[in-house]
């Protein structure tokens, strides 16, 4: 039996481009009402949350520097604030300096680390301080110059959304969140 994702609230980090675009669509399309984060991208974020809206969900668009500590822990307290209960969290968003490896330094790879590690870690933790029963996606994401993301086939697509929030791919990171957060 597969359960009932709609009516649910679920928060995108990185949602209002590449994969994380395409996560809240799906997501919206299966009757979630998302939470989409950005951080430089405002425009494409309210397009989206409109156009998410117009799927017949409830959206919302908040923004949130995942390099600075001090925003990330605001991220899900503000969440909660503006859309009530979340009930998944899906870290998706991450950062890619384009540098070559002879040229990397330690700002770039402290950037890399902060976005791409110790948000997502911050984020789950805080997450399962709030969250009554939810679920937490992490997502591994890379650049591939020229993939189409929108491009993945719509029953691969819901395959995708199901197994994601509804049990696939879960591991429990943290024991400490109890009964309530898979």
């Amino acid at each position: 039996m597969v359960d009932s994702i709609g009516g649910k609230i679920a928060l995108v980090t990185g949602g209002s481009s590449r994969i994380g675009r395409v996560i809240c669509r799906r997501l919206a399309k299966e009757g979630v009402n998302v939470v989409v984060h950005y951080n430089s991208s405002m425009d494409e974020a309210l397009k989206l949350r409109d156009e998410l809206i117009r799927l017949g969900v409830k959206a919302w668009a908040i923004r949130a520097d995942l390099a600075r500590p001090s925003e990330v822990m605001g991220l899900v307290d503000e969440a909660f604030r503006q859309a009530g209960e979340v009930n998944y969290l899906v870290n998706n968003a991450s950062v890619f300096p384009r540098v070559s490896i002879r040229n990397v330094n330690f700002d770039d790879l402290n950037l890399v680390t902060q976005v791409n590690a110790w948000a997502p870690l911050m984020l789950s933790l805080r997450f399962s301080q709030m969250v009554k029963e939810g679920k937490i996606v992490n997502v591994i994401d890379s650049i591939v110059d020229g993939y189409n993301f929108e491009s993945i086939p719509s029953l691969r697509r819901r395959w995708l959304t199901h197994r994601l929030l509804l049990g696939g791919f879960f591991v429990d990171a943290a024991p400490s969140c109890g009964s309530g957060c898979r």
